[in-house]
């Protein structure tokens, strides 16, 4: 931007024009006394320091580099400059002149006079003049271009004495000075004939002090003064300048115009009236100082050339008791001695680089700032009233400008000083090195510091007085509610500088972390820990379609193999070799056992402590027992009477590079042997990895090429599989039914296992139900449990399926309480004696997968002992009986984890895995932050609430003893509601025969397997492995009850209405001649348009009897 358009020239022209008599007057008829000096001087130029200060400055960095002790050193060179920057005005040429550049005090501002039409080159000039930078920047080297307004030419010629102009050197030696202030430090370009100005100069503390010489014609800041202050004569070197502006902050005073007409000179004694009060406030804070931190030499030094004239003084004064202050003696002579001015004092303390500040730095010590922050608070809890008074203002402004305005003055004040102070240190250096890069200055924003001022003023009265509901406060808080402008609410914080940079500048640093993220470095490679690798595939989809058409556009996916390790800390190092290894020869490991046995006794033992049958009145008829339990009391019993396992310490969970695409072998292949340099595997060592059903398939596949890889079956995933079992098992024998007894409206998603943690509570909820009735009923039948199942299958159906229902699914609550305690052998044993029911439900992969799990754990006992010692993932010690299966915990703090940390373009395969890889660090650098500042706890130790259904429990119990009382189910049906669900289709003698031989034939059919896949003794013979064993019923097949269609006729029963009986409304058939007519209609799939409704109509209209009549209505 030129300088040209910073003023309104029009405005200017009309006022500072030559033909302007008042300001020429104003320069031309003044009088002014000359000071007397005759002789020039000159300074040198030291062209090396000036290369070096260049140089330095161009390789200064900007304001996001500056560091404190970086900004402290630079502004202390700053302050005592050593190299002059001039460059001497060139030979005159054609080109246009500038406007006028010189630099004024004119209606109160310090600025140029806007004057285009200048007659005068500034070379002419003779004094010293401070000028516009913007416009010496303008011009670049062609100097000659300044030009000076005729009405400033003449009046440095008349404040300027003709033997000094004389004297003074040609106008080949004008030049231009830049100079920082001693005062501001800013750079300023000045005007000088030759090094300066003879008349106008002084010395001060031997240093030459220059400014502008309009600042000296009426004012005498600086005068001949003793020793202090005298005038400069000349060989003076590395003089000091002052801009005007400081001048007159310092206690000095600039020419002002007078204007038009005449009017009252204001002296110069008027404009210091102040000084004297202000030296000695100056001088007594100097003094403070001194006592406070000067050494002991200086304190005497001082302290002996201030005495005497203090005794003096005191002397002089006389006591009185009217005033607080003592007075001079009558006595004592007025004639008081000329005294340095208040510019000179100034200076002197400058030059020595003298603290005078109210409050400095060595002030602000530990207890001083502990007070003042007392006092602080004080003043802002009494502000109270005057925040009340503004109330409206603070909570509804109209602009931020408002809002900041009704915050108390003092408040406000402090916090815009301390940013302004903040800033300017900052923006010094800025400019410093811009300068040296040739670019353009900065001036710090008011209206930022004013947005940052908002906040501290927000945080403060937001604590002491939280009622008071302010502005910035409750909107923060309404964004927080509104996820879709979170993007607003980070440009925000951006802006009050609570974020150190932008989103941008962030998402690069955030690549450049991930990719420095190595996370085998995690791991702890040590023999007391057992590396166990789990691995599932974890993919993402596009939150949004594509911009285009939604119909013919797929939203974008991508996928990954999700690669992590649990290390189990040993307390002794379990070492496998090749002789460890067993050879497969016994089939004989599924179907009931042992350990499975005791289990289902066990169930029978804690359902009769619950139920603590007794006899009331000695009556061995009328059996009672306890009703006040439900299905978390018997769940907490089984826990605790279940041997426990996981003794060891928590594992450590490393969440590795992610591997390629899950779903072919190629990338399950390559994600597994990713392990082998993560844990520096050597060609003798074992890789034990946990996967679900579909990668252990492929898993398997790959021990042909790599005998060392064991799997092993994920036991959450096989739990899930084993739910789905018994609900395909027994969906035609009535599931349905007891799951919509107990409160179960979605069959559907029960059939499908939709959410696992609730079809497990409803399977629980039944088998609880189902095991109390059964225990009931043998108690009041005097039974045993074994005379259940005899061969009359016409008899008593319903107790028999639901018998074997008690027995089942008490394998697989008794598998998934072995997961939640970490108890391995409770898992395989349960899994042995459940797996004959995976093949008769068509489960033929898992019967496979199951038959090479259990192969493996027979091969490699040591591999068993390890799982006896880790069967579960441990989250800690005090979550005892909520231990997860591995490929459960890989879902739960693996899949989910990631997908609740990842951000950007997680579509692309690139950043998808650079995410995963970082997942951990990323989140541990921000959870120490969370934890210290919102007390985050990341487990969970608080029992889920859950509908407990206690009394739908008790309701299905009762249904349930009048059914298993019942020998004949259709007798039973008629009277009950009960299974008028489903309307199980296998309640029947055949149907009961197939249910309980369908687990000795599932057991044949594993064994087979077993021995095909497994033990290689056969031909392998799929054939027929996914036949099912019982009928499965789908939801979709259950045949739904005819709605009733509800009656929307309303009579009309209002008085004066007919009694008749309304007339029943007659269906109408169309005639064979208008199903012709109509057949194109109804054989096209939308609905007709007007046009052709009327041409429909128009045809049928030659065949309308009075008894089929057509209209629009009746078409459409």
């Amino acid at each position: 931007m030129e300088m040209f358009d910073f003023y309104d020239l029009n405005d200017q022209i009309s006022v500072f024009s030559d033909t302007d008599s008042g300001f020429k007057e104003s320069y031309d008829n003044e009088e002014y006394e000359n000071n007397q000096y005759e002789d020039d001087f000159v300074i040198d130029f030291d062209e090396e320091g000036y290369f070096r200060a260049l140089n330095s400055l161009i390789n200064e960095t900007d304001e996001s580099d500056i560091e404190p002790d970086d900004t402290e050193s630079e502004l202390s060179e700053i302050s005592e400059p050593d190299e002059d920057f001039y460059q001497v005005i060139g030979q005159d040429t054609d080109s246009k002149l500038t406007s006028c550049v010189l630099i004024d005090y004119i209606d109160g501002t310090y600025r140029t006079c806007g004057q285009v039409n200048c007659k005068k080159r500034l070379r002419e000039l003779i004094g010293i003049w401070q000028i516009d930078s913007e416009i010496v920047t303008a011009v670049k080297n062609d100097l000659s271009k300044l030009g000076v307004c005729m009405s400033h030419f003449n009046f440095d010629q008349r404040i300027h004495k003709k033997k000094i102009k004389s004297m003074t050197k040609s106008t080949e030696e004008s030049r231009i000075q830049q100079r920082q202030c001693l005062f501001c430090h800013q750079n300023h370009h000045y005007f000088t004939r030759g090094i300066g100005c003879t008349q106008h100069s002084w010395v001060i503390l031997d240093r030459v002090i220059l400014t502008p010489c309009i600042g000296q014609i009426d004012c005498y800041a600086l005068k001949e003064s003793g020793n202090f202050c005298k005038s400069s004569l000349k060989n003076f070197s590395r003089p000091r300048f002052s801009c005007g502006n400081c001048f007159v902050d310092k206690g000095g005073h600039l020419y002002t115009k007078p204007g038009k007409g005449k009017k009252k000179k204001v002296g110069c004694e008027e404009h210091h009236v102040a000084d004297t009060s202000t030296q000695l406030e100056i001088i007594g804070r100097w003094f403070i100082r001194i006592a406070k931190f000067g050494e002991d030499k200086f304190k005497n030094k001082t302290l002996a050339a201030i005495a005497p004239s203090i005794f003096q003084i005191l002397q002089e004064i006389r006591p009185t008791k009217h005033t607080s202050e003592p007075t001079i003696s009558e006595s004592v002579s007025e004639e008081i001695p000329d005294v340095p001015s208040l510019f000179m004092l100034h200076v002197g303390m400058q030059l020595k680089q003298i603290n005078i500040e109210v409050i400095t730095q060595e002030d602000l010590k530990d207890q001083f700032c502990q007070d003042l922050g007392k006092q602080f608070a004080l003043k802002i809890w009494k502000s109270r009233i005057e925040l009340t008074l503004n109330k409206n203002q603070l909570q509804n402004p109209q602009s931020i400008g408002e809002y900041v305005s009704s915050f108390p003055s003092w408040l406000v004040n402090f916090f815009y000083a301390f940013l302004t102070g903040i800033y300017e240190k900052k923006m010094a250096i800025v400019n410093q090195r811009r300068k040296a890069r040739n670019i353009s200055i900065k001036a710090n924003d008011p209206v930022q510091i004013t947005k940052i001022v908002s906040l501290f003023l927000s945080i403060l009265i937001s604590i002491t007085f939280p009622s008071l509901q302010i502005w910035f406060s409750t909107i923060i808080a309404s964004l927080t509610r509104k996820p879709k402008m979170a993007g607003d609410l980070t440009n925000l914080l951006a802006v009050l500088k609570v974020l150190s940079h932008c989103k941008e500048h962030e998402r690069r640093l955030e690549k450049e972390r991930m990719n420095k993220v190595d996370p085998t470095k995690r791991l702890k490679k040590n023999s007391y820990f057992w590396n166990l690798a789990v691995i599932d595939n974890i993919d993402f989809k596009e939150k949004t379609f594509s911009y285009g058409n939604i119909f013919d556009v797929t939203r974008g996916t991508s996928h990954a193999t999700l690669r992590m390790v649990f290390q189990t800390p040993l307390q002794t190092p379990i070492i496998e070799t090749k002789h460890d290894e067993k050879a497969l020869v016994s089939h004989r490991i599924f179907g009931i056992n042992v350990t499975a046995q005791k289990i289902l006794d066990l169930y029978d033992e804690i359902l009769d402590e619950c139920l603590g049958f007794y006899y009331s009145n000695n009556d061995h008829e009328n059996l009672q027992f306890e009703t006040n339990f439900d299905i978390s009391t018997v769940h907490k019993k089984l826990i605790e009477r279940m041997d426990r396992g996981c003794f060891g310490d928590p594992q450590h969970v490393v969440i590795l590079e992610a591997g390629g695409i899950p779903n072919t072998n190629e990338g399950i292949f390559n994600a597994a042997k990713m392990y082998k340099n993560d844990f520096s595997l050597s060609s003798d060592e074992y890789l034990d990895i946990v996967a679900d059903e579909s990668i252990f398939r492929r898993l398997i596949n790959l021990r042909k090429e790599w005998p060392n890889l064991r799997p092993i079956l994920g036991s959450w995933h096989t739990n899930k599989d084993m739910a789905s079992a018994l609900i395909s098992i027994f969906s035609s024998y009535g599931i349905f039914d007891l799951a919509a007894a107990v409160g179960v409206k979605y069959i559907d998603k029960l059939e499908k296992v939709v959410d696992y943690r609730a079809t497990v509570r409803i399977i629980e909820l039944i088998w609880v139900s189902v095991g109390i009735a059964l225990r009931i009923h043998l108690k009041s039948k005097n039974m045993h449990k074994y005379d259940i199942m005899d061969d009359k299958y016409e008899e008593y159906q319903i107790l028999k399926i639901w018998y074997l229902f008690y027995n089942w699914t008490g394998l697989f609550i008794a598998h998934r309480i072995g997961i939640r305690i970490g108890n391995f052998n409770i898992q395989k044993n349960t899994l042995a004696a459940f797996s004959p029911l995976l093949p008769s439900a068509g489960k033929s992969n898992y019967a496979q997968s199951v038959s090479h799990f259990f192969g493996i754990l027979e091969q490699y006992p040591k591999l068993e002992e390890k799982l006896q010692v880790a069967g579960s993932f441990k989250v800690s010690e005090d979550r005892f009986g909520h231990f997860m299966a591995f490929d459960e915990a890989l879902e739960t703090f693996g899949v989910k984890f990631i997908k609740q940390n990842v951000t950007g373009n997680v579509i692309d395969q690139e950043n998808l895995k650079r995410q995963v890889k970082a997942s951990q660090s990323e989140y541990e650098r921000i959870e120490l932050f969370l934890n210290e500042y919102l007390h985050n706890n990341t487990s969970t130790n608080h029992e889920r609430s859950t509908n407990l259904r206690k009394d739908e429990m008790w309701s299905l119990v009762e249904k349930l003893l009048i059914a298993f009382d019942t020998k004949d189910f259709n007798h039973y049906n008629q009277t009950h509601d009960l299974f008028h669900t489903s309307y199980p289709k296998e309640i029947h003698a055949d149907g009961i025969r197939r249910l309980k031989e369908c687990y000795k034939r599932g057991l044949h059919r594993i064994h087979l397997i077993y021995a095909q896949e497994v033990l290689k003794k056969e031909k392998i013979d799929t054939t027929g492995r996914r036949v099912k064993e019982v009928l499965v019923t789908k939801c979709k097949d259950i045949e739904k009850p005819p709605r009733k269609r509800k009656n929307t006729n309303i009579l009309d029963n209002q008085p004066g209405s007919s009694d008749e009986p309304p007339k029943k409304r007659v269906r109408r058939i169309p005639s064979k001649e208008a199903v012709e007519i109509l057949a194109p209609m109804v054989a096209h799939s939308l609905p007709p348009t007007k046009e052709e409704v009327q041409r429909y109509l128009a045809a049928l209209e030659g065949i309308s009897s009075s008894s089929d009549i057509w209209d629009a209505a009746r078409l459409t």
